[in-house]
């Protein structure tokens, strides 16, 4: 039986990066409880992590001297990185969503987890992508020379399967 090739067709704009949302929170005192979500500004890098594998080596002599690899796991996150701004309102307090995010990497055990959310918000685009759960994060300054802004890099893992993976604002 031939096989015919698959019909090509053009695509349409790119979609940018600058549109990938992330947003922190506190994890409820209770289930059920209510989740107030902070958005995590001045991000000027960002890389979601939706579908990350782990694999082992599954090769063996039946081969043929071919490797094979299995899943054995999967993890989600990101990692990025933020510009340290103040408030407008209060140029003595930092960002509310940045300061979630850098105080729970400082933290062990139950008190290093929070909620995130990631997605895409492409105006008049797809809102495909996105991921909500339990994580934890790790938090660094950057550094620099006496003429760069602060800013801090972050990773943020996934705690287990993401609890929700539709968007928060599908398109209407």
């Amino acid at each position: 039986m031939a096989e015919t090739a698959p019909t090509r067709t053009p695509l349409g704009a790119a979609t940018l990066n600058r549109n990938t949302y992330v947003d922190v929170a506190e994890i409820p005192a209770t289930s059920g409880g209510t989740v107030t979500w902070l958005p995590l500004m001045g991000i000027t890098e960002f890389k979601p992590k939706y579908g990350e594998q782990t694999t082992q080596d599954s090769s063996d002599f039946d081969g043929g001297g071919y490797k094979d690899e299995d899943v054995t796991a999967l993890a989600w996150g990101g990692e990025g990185k933020v510009v340290r701004k103040t408030l407008a309102s209060d140029p003595t307090k930092y960002d509310p969503g940045q300061e979630l995010v850098r105080q729970r990497s400082e933290k062990q055990g139950l008190g290093a987890r929070f909620m995130v959310r990631m997605y895409e918000m492409e105006p008049g685009g797809p809102r495909v992508e996105a991921a909500t759960g339990y994580c934890t994060a790790s938090s660094d300054f950057d550094g620099g020379g006496m003429d760069a802004l602060k800013a801090a890099s972050f990773t943020i893992r996934g705690k287990g399967a993401p609890i929700s993976r539709v968007h928060p604002f599908p398109s209407a």
